[in-house]
């Protein structure tokens, strides 16, 4: 699906065939057919993930609005929010939107404080990869470290 959004962004929907994604995989167009029945479904596939990330940006900004209108009135919990973009999200005709009503309970009713310690987690394991391969290519990490043992 990454190749064919690329695909997409790059050459446009008119361009876009099972062809050229094989092509961008490096894969014969035959075997794209074992993951994806027809350009249809690709299209279809391709029509959830777009909405998908849209709506999910989208959530993000009308959360934000939501949770300022919130700070002044006092009227909605975190809750009722989540609830009402769950029954948002399941007006929709499932036949055409399958993947983004299956996903509205995970983008709608968020545990917080579990996705702020696994994101902080992600970013301080990634911080640690970085610092452990920088040591041996990055000398002014060295340096750095030098400087700060010094001053212990």
């Amino acid at each position: 699906m990454e190749a064919a959004l690329l695909l997409l962004d790059e050459i446009g929907l008119k361009e876009l065939s099972m062809r050229k994604i094989a092509d961008k995989l490096r894969v014969k167009t035959a075997s794209l057919y074992y993951h994806v029945k027809n350009k249809e479904e690709l299209m279809q596939l391709l029509t959830d993930r777009i909405y998908m990330l849209k709506n999910h940006i989208q959530g993000f900004v009308a959360e934000e609005v939501q949770l300022q209108a919130k700070a002044r009135n006092h009227h909605s919990s975190y809750e009722e929010m989540g609830e009402q973009y769950d029954q948002f999200y399941r007006q929709l005709p499932e036949e055409r939107f399958p993947n983004m009503i299956h996903q509205a309970s995970y983008t709608t009713k968020t545990n917080w404080e579990n996705e702020f310690h696994i994101g902080l987690s992600v970013l301080i394991d990634g911080f640690s990869a970085k610092l452990m391969r920088g040591k041996a290519r990055e000398p002014y990490l060295i340096k750095l470290d030098h400087c700060a043992n010094a001053e212990r």
